[in-house]
């Protein structure tokens, strides 16, 4: 098999696995002189407790990578299950500021784009950065956290939004 085989095979492969990899939806937001910019993101990790981080990876195709490179904060707002009709303007169905027409935003911590009635709002300042695949990973120092008293956030597993289902 050659190289190319491999990799497309390798590739396919990968998507069908990572299918299987139920995750949170969550909108990603920073604000540069008051210019507001967010967008949907699977690729959200905690990395650590001490001191408190996360990480996401940023395309650098997304309108928000270059001015949440120079502002250098963010804001994880985890969606609840609720919250699903604020993907499609999320993920590029609507550009720009028109994106927070949808759903109810207030200020929060630095100013950045809090979602109200998210399951949580993490805020972040940029630790450190590298780049990887066509994407910058971000490791998010916490600054503050916010979070609502019940769960139930919105989850993404084979292509479809899913809830989650506590085991006894």
């Amino acid at each position: 098999m050659n190289q190319d085989n491999w990799l497309m095979s390798s590739t396919d492969d990968f998507k069908h696995a990572m299918r299987r990899l139920t995750s949170t939806v969550s909108l990603i937001t920073t604000v540069e002189n008051e210019g507001r910019y967010g967008m949907v993101m699977t690729a959200v990790c905690s990395l650590g407790v001490i001191p408190p981080s996360l990480l996401i990876s940023v395309a650098h195709t997304a309108s928000m990578h270059a001015p949440l490179l120079r502002v250098r904060r963010f804001a994880v707002n985890i969606l609840s299950a609720e919250q699903a009709f604020l993907v499609e303007p999320f993920s590029g169905k609507v550009k720009g500021e028109g994106r927070f027409a949808f759903g109810e935003w207030t200020k929060g911590v630095y100013g950045l784009p809090q979602l109200v009635g998210a399951q949580a709002t993490v805020f972040c300042d940029v630790g450190q950065t590298f780049e990887h695949s066509g994407h910058t990973v971000v490791i998010g120092t916490v600054a503050e956290t916010v979070y609502e008293n019940t769960i139930g956030p919105l989850l993404y597993e084979n292509g479809k939004f899913a809830r989650a289902q506590l085991l006894q």
